[in-house]
């Protein structure tokens, strides 16, 4: 769960962290125009769906759970390939509300790929060109800490789930 510290007090779930960083600076992080701001907020819905699904995708607790979500996921990334710009940065160069939503879907598929061997997007050439450029982007990157990936990692082994047989120690 994505976690956010200001001062002494710390504000959880995503939605809340994007709407919550949104009020405090100094332009909104989504675009001006209603209709587009609009087409923001349902992209961000998206991504808190897919953040759902990946917790079920790594909660799966037989073969069957787990390919099940798996697809899930692939149709996820599907409807995300159809509406992504030809250019990496959609929407817009400027660090948006939308970017540091999708932010942490990346992150966990680092660690599945790298601890697990899962690779969900290789044939999503717009998604994975995204990912990398998000990947990228100081906000993002700073986002989490060296540790995340080992303590997620850590995670999904204890989870005792289907996909912590995978995961290589």
């Amino acid at each position: 769960m994505p976690l956010l510290q200001v001062g002494d007090t710390v504000i959880s779930e995503s939605a809340i962290i994007c709407k919550y960083l949104d009020e405090i600076t100094p332009r909104s992080l989504h675009p001006d125009d209603p209709l587009q701001k609009a087409q923001h907020r349902a992209l961000i819905e998206f991504a808190s769906t897919t953040l759902n699904d990946i917790t079920g995708f790594y909660n799966a607790d037989d073969a069957s759970a787990f390919l099940e979500r798996r697809d899930r996921l692939v149709t996820h990334f599907e409807w995300l390939e159809q509406h992504l710009n030809a250019t990496p940065y959609f929407p817009g160069v400027d660090f948006s509300m939308l970017k540091a939503a999708f932010g942490p879907v990346f992150w966990y598929f680092d660690t599945s790929e790298s601890s697990c061997g899962l690779d969900l997007l290789p044939v999503f050439a717009n998604v994975r060109e995204w990912r990398h450029v998000l990947s990228g982007g100081a906000s993002v990157a700073a986002a989490v800490d060296d540790e995340y990936h080992e303590r997620l990692t850590t995670l999904l082994v204890n989870r005792n789930s289907y996909i912590s047989a995978m995961v290589d120690r």
